[in-house]
């Protein structure tokens, strides 16, 4: 069983899998849990 960082868990648990959302509120989600140290955009 993988033991997942707690970066990633965190970002996880703001991500509901069952819901299907708009192209806007998923880059919003992607920008929301990304966790990298350096600006991405």
């Amino acid at each position: 069983m993988p033991k997942w960082g707690k970066k990633y868990t965190e970002a996880r648990k703001k991500v509901d899998v069952a819901a299907k959302p708009s192209v806007s509120e998923a880059v919003q989600i992607a920008i929301d849990t990304s966790y990298a140290k350096f600006d991405e955009i």
